[in-house]
């Protein structure tokens, strides 16, 4: 599993984000992964961060890995064909 973080701050110009939010799809689809997941927030400053992901195509999920269901985390998940 690989990890990174994008703080809410980063997404200002978050327009900048979709060619390495492309990349971060397009190399587990080339792997011929099945799934992706990722963690947010559900707090207001991280609102633009889940638009963002829905956007990608990503949707609200049960909790996974080591994270469990609380009100600040919110899992998100996108199936690849």
């Amino acid at each position: 599993m690989t990890q990174f973080d994008i703080q809410p701050d980063d997404l200002s110009g978050h327009d900048a984000l979709g060619p390495p939010c492309l990349h971060l799809i397009k190399v587990p689809e080339a792997r011929e992964y099945t799934w992706l997941s990722l963690k947010n927030g559900r707090t207001a400053p991280f609102r633009p961060a889940v638009h963002l992901d829905e956007a990608f195509g990503f949707a609200q999920c049960r909790a996974f890995g080591d994270y469990g269901a609380d009100e600040y985390d919110l899992c998100m998940e996108k199936h690849l064909a």
